[in-house]
């Protein structure tokens, strides 16, 4: 009796320390739960404050914690893109577990039109439609439209942002687009026209601005795509890490300056693009090059140089809107 007394015993003490074990396991992943999502919310704080090396570290921490969470994988390639680093966002991505979370599923899609594979977006798209439209309808129509754009199906691209537009009239980033359609199709004065409507919505958003900068330099508009351009520079946050849209703009600016004889100043953002962006002169001279075949009537070898840079550099404005003209 006392034997089996003592056997019990020992049982007892044996089952109580594996639900000790048990629950110190499981507040032990609450607190790593807890801990990846604090990294996270200071991520996306640093980044709204323009800190992106300080939002990477955060981002990075978070998936240390929790490397099967998309959301940490989400939380890093979010910064990528908005730097204009799109392939590290896409590769980010493509580390975290196989997802087919809603939001994953956007921000892939998002990169993939980013990166111009419109074609991947597009199958992405078709594969989990009925699940994104109920997620969120007003981010796939916007997605799916660009997918469109990508691909120079105008009409379509066309129809889907009218649907947004009666989801979000007063959306710049959707009459901006239906402006874009319009300087496309060479309807200059409806183009003009959706800018001036988008910037009476918002008057700092800057895709209207370098849109109208674009506009004025096809009329040869120096001075009028200059003033857009200043005006779009100051509409963005500063940022420690130099961002594809300032660098787009201020390589725009550059060559308007240089077009306009005041070599000097424009010779200040070439030196401060070259000594952000490693490469930068590469690519420029490779721009250069791409814009010498399309004189020589060499479309195809402008359009396979042009490929290449973007290929480099995913969120390369410039390559983008020559690839796009031819």
């Amino acid at each position: 009796m006392k034997h089996q007394q003592q056997i019990s015993i020992q049982k007892l003490l044996v089952a109580a320390a594996i639900c000790l074990m048990l629950n110190a396991c499981g507040n032990s992943n609450d607190r790593a739960e807890q801990g990846y999502q604090e990294h996270i919310e200071r991520s996306e704080q640093y980044a709204d404050q323009g800190q992106y090396k300080a939002a990477i570290i955060e981002a990075r921490n978070a998936i240390k914690k929790a490397p099967n969470q998309a959301n940490s994988h989400i939380a890093l390639a979010d910064i990528m893109i908005a730097t204009g680093n799109y392939g590290v966002a896409l590769k980010q991505l493509e580390q975290a577990p196989e997802n087919t979370d809603s939001d994953y599923l956007l921000t892939k899609i998002n990169v993939l039109n980013r990166m111009r594979k419109f074609r991947s977006a597009e199958k992405l798209i078709d594969q989990h439609r009925a699940k994104l439209q109920k997620s969120d309808n007003a981010r796939l129509l916007m997605l799916s439209a660009n997918t469109q754009l990508g691909q120079n199906k105008l009409s379509a691209a066309e129809s889907l942002f009218n649907r947004l537009q009666s989801i979000t009239p007063n959306s710049p980033q959707v009459i901006t687009a239906l402006a874009r359609i319009a300087a496309i199709k060479g309807e200059v004065a409806e183009a003009h026209e959706g800018i001036n409507n988008a910037l009476t919505a918002d008057p700092e958003y800057t895709e209207a601005l370098i849109l109208r900068a674009r506009l004025e330099l096809s009329g040869n508009d120096l001075s009028a795509a200059e003033d857009a351009l200043s005006q779009a520079l100051t509409t963005l946050k500063d940022t420690d890490i130099i961002t594809s849209t300032r660098a787009a703009i201020l390589t725009q600016l550059s060559d308007i300056l240089t077009r306009q004889g005041r070599t000097a100043e424009a010779l200040i953002y070439t030196r401060l693009l070259a000594e952000a962006l490693p490469g930068f002169i590469e690519t420029q001279t490779q721009i250069a090059e791409a814009l010498s075949l399309i004189k020589e009537e060499d479309i195809d070898g402008a359009e396979k140089l042009l490929e290449n840079i973007l290929s480099q550099s995913p969120g390369n404005q410039r390559a983008e809107q020559i690839l796009g003209v031819i």
